[in-house]
């Protein structure tokens, strides 16, 4: 069963939470379904992010799987304001949970949810060590530093979730399978947008044909 936060209430299976009314982020909404999070961290940098501890231990993968569902992604930390943010949601409460940090090729450690390589670290003194020949993901300890773990480990974890300055919810929710079919390809290099679609529903269609426009119009102002 999936960890439940605190005072939560349990969800019905494919049940969205309504938590964005405005038509902009509806609109945005959709193009997550589409759009990679490195592409809408582009697109919209005047997204900050919410983190969420969750009190139930995964596995890194699991935890990972979770947050894509019901939030972004793990918690990717990009700063000192974000670490500082992190540590005080926290407040001291948990000694060892997992971050959105995974090492990736070359050795190279990256966030999980696309936007790279993990420029700002703050690793424990003597770590990364990879002492059990096994160590690829991230957590954070108990001294607010990172330390490298396995992933098979099982851990508290903290999912971040993408918030507007305007307070709407930017949501990565789980594509239906009706949606596997279509896709929109975002290209941060050049403003190209590809729309094919082969079992949409009409409703869902034109839904998708507004969240493409609507992707296009911020591209036509963005500059990469």
């Amino acid at each position: 069963a999936e960890p439940q936060r605190p005072g939560q209430r349990e969800e019905p299976a494919g049940l969205d939470r309504p938590e964005a009314h405005s038509e902009h982020a509806n609109l945005t909404q959709i193009v997550e379904y589409f759009c990679p999070t490195s592409f809408i961290s582009k697109l919209l940098p005047e997204a900050s992010q919410q983190y969420h501890l969750i009190t139930g231990s995964l596995t890194w993968h699991e935890a990972r799987s979770f947050c894509r569902v019901k939030y972004t992604d793990l918690a990717a930390v990009n700063n000192m304001d974000d670490k500082n943010r992190l540590v005080n949601m926290l407040g001291g409460r948990v000694a060892h949970t997992w971050i959105g940090l995974h090492k990736g090729a070359a050795d190279r450690w990256m966030w999980s949810d696309g936007s790279g390589r993990a420029h700002f670290t703050k690793w424990k003194e003597g770590e990364p060590n990879n002492v059990a020949g096994d160590e690829w993901c991230g957590e954070m300890s108990e001294t607010e530093a990172w330390n490298d773990m396995s992933c098979g480990d099982k851990k508290y974890f903290v999912c971040y979730e993408r918030e507007l300055m305007t307070h709407s919810k930017v949501i990565q929710k789980d594509v239906s399978s009706s949606l596997l079919s279509s896709s929109c390809r975002c290209a941060s290099s050049a403003p190209h947008l590809a729309f094919h679609s082969s079992s949409l529903a009409r409703t869902s269609t034109w839904a998708f044909v507004r969240a493409c426009l609507f992707l296009m119009l911020l591209l036509s102002s963005s500059s990469f």
